[in-house]
């Protein structure tokens, strides 16, 4: 009988132990969700430099502007904090869609999922 009561108090500890960790998994998971921000985060203006520096605002009203050397354009925008998906629509059927890598105070990080591109900029307002 004491060794029956030894492999159930083994047997408990061991999911005991099983359940802790997966549960502590769960929260990294949801940890790593914060560094995708929100759609307030986005609000701002961004500075990229990749192939040329230019500028990406978005407002809170869900619309925003795109600006280079040689291009100013007005969209309005989708932002799916779930999936880190954000649409860009520029009207006339011309959509960019990307993937937020990670969203911080200063710091935005997008991809194309098309090609696997990464581009980052930095908060300037």
């Amino acid at each position: 009988m004491e060794k029956l009561r030894k492999l159930f108090w083994a047997l408990g500890s061991v999911l005991v132990v099983l359940f802790a960790l997966t549960f502590s998994s769960c929260s990294d998971d949801d940890d790593h969700d914060k560094d995708k921000g929100d759609a307030s985060s986005l609000v701002g203006t961004w500075r990229f430099n990749d192939d040329g520096v230019y500028y990406i605002t978005f407002k809170a009203d869900g619309t925003g502007r795109y600006e280079d050397d040689y291009e100013d354009s007005s969209f309005e925008y989708i932002y799916n904090e779930k999936t880190a998906l954000l649409i860009l629509d520029f009207g006339h059927g011309d959509q960019d869609i990307v993937n937020v890598v990670s969203l911080t105070s200063s710091k935005l990080t997008l991809q194309d999922p098309e090609d696997g591109y990464t581009f980052t900029g930095t908060r300037v307002e």
